[in-house]
């Protein structure tokens, strides 16, 4: 009843401003307007029964609501009622001049009323803030350095792992040497070859330097097995991978490149040890619908959420997040509001500026949950911060 009547009250103010217009086409004009904002109040009524806010923002860019054909023309025939509807009684009421002598205090108290909780202009007002970017910071709930560095749940094998010294091998070699190293989440670059079959490899001309390749790119499956980075490490295509995570039941896939959760979850062996980076909140939407273990988006679609990111999160069910470890310097306490609440952010290293994974673990391993690692031994007893042996 409450949205009723806050919907009611921005009715009644808008047609009293209307009133004050004089000229028939600019009425017709501002009626369209006021429709157009009134029709969004009942989509979001209709849909999340609360008024236009940050949250609704957030939920329509997720779940794409206005994308069918049906969907825009009910939301358009809407419109066009309301507008019909709108100038009408705009016109009536221009009309009858009883409004100019109680305008102010009904503007003045329709105002105050629409600033309650949970009013219009209040939810407004919150669109482009994030109140959980500053809320205190709870130190108490972070992990000792000794427990991360042992905790597999924390490091993922970044394109299967180092092998020999290579990185981004995305090869059958990588996974079996992270493997045996302790690592039981390995991320694989997935691309799909000329004649649609999903492979692992980081892009196609990285993948062709490192084989000597010379043809057309994408090649074909055939072409792709037959192409051994550097001469000596195994490539997988789909059916590799397969038979690699059925014989390794205790290990998680992790995607990169990949944006097709639907059609990839398809040909994996064990969705339920499905975990993709997505890069659209429609492919995240659709691996939620899909039912894999989870989506991981990246943090730049963290950073298009209006209003409180952690609430939205949490709302649809986000759990983990993919992010450079750069965003440390604009980001530190939204990070560990994040750990906080059981939302996981995996850091990506970038090795070239001189950040490796004992730096990272030992100086930013505070405020991200886990990382892409290229090499980490959870057998050995030598890896430690400073003077302080784990």
């Amino acid at each position: 009843m409450f949205l009723i009547y806050q919907f009611l009250l921005l009715l009644i103010l808008l047609l009293l401003i209307s009133s004050y217009i004089k000229k028939n086409i600019s009425i017709l004009i501002f009626s369209f307007i006021s429709s157009l904002f009134l029709t969004i109040q009942i989509t979001a009524i209709a849909i999340k029964q609360e008024l236009f806010n940050a949250d609704f923002i957030n939920y329509l860019n997720l779940q794409s609501t206005l994308n069918s054909i049906s969907n825009i023309l009910l939301f358009l025939l809407v419109s066009i009622v309301f507008s019909y509807f709108f100038f009408t009684v705009s016109v009536k009421i221009n009309k009858l001049n009883l409004h100019k002598q109680i305008i102010v205090p009904i503007i003045m108290i329709t105002l105050i009323l629409l600033n309650l909780t949970n009013g219009v202009f209040y939810n407004l007002s919150h669109i482009w803030k994030d109140p959980s970017n500053n809320k205190p910071v709870d130190l108490n709930k972070t992990i000792s350095l000794d427990i991360y560095t042992k905790d597999t749940s924390r490091f993922i094998a970044h394109a299967g792992g180092e092998i020999d010294g290579y990185m981004y091998t995305d090869s059958l070699e990588a996974l079996n040497n992270s493997y045996k190293n302790g690592f039981k989440m390995f991320e694989l670059d997935i691309l799909k070859t000329s004649d649609n079959i999903y492979v692992a490899a980081h892009d196609w001309k990285m993948w062709a330097q490192r084989s000597r390749y010379k043809g057309i790119l994408p090649p074909d499956s055939k072409v792709f097995l037959e192409n051994k980075p550097y001469n000596k490490f195994t490539p997988l295509d789909i059916n590799r991978i397969n038979q690699w995570f059925k014989n390794h039941p205790d290990a998680i896939l992790i995607t990169d490149k990949v944006n097709t959760p639907l059609d990839f979850s398809k040909h994996f062996i064990d969705k339920s040890r499905l975990i993709m980076e997505l890069f659209t909140w429609k492919a995240v939407k659709e691996g939620l619908d899909v039912g894999i273990k989870s989506v991981m988006p990246t943090f730049e679609l963290v950073e298009q959420i209006k209003g409180n990111k952690i609430d939205f999160l949490l709302k649809n069910k986000i759990t983990r997040l993919t992010a450079s470890r750069d965003i440390l310097k604009t980001h530190k306490n939204f990070l560990i509001n994040l750990k906080n609440v059981g939302i996981h952010t995996f850091a990506f290293i970038n090795k070239n500026k001189n950040i490796d994974e004992i730096y990272f673990v030992c100086n930013e391993g505070l405020y991200f949950y886990g990382l892409y690692a290229d090499n980490w031994d959870f057998n050995s007893n030598t890896q430690y911060c400073k003077g302080e042996r784990k």
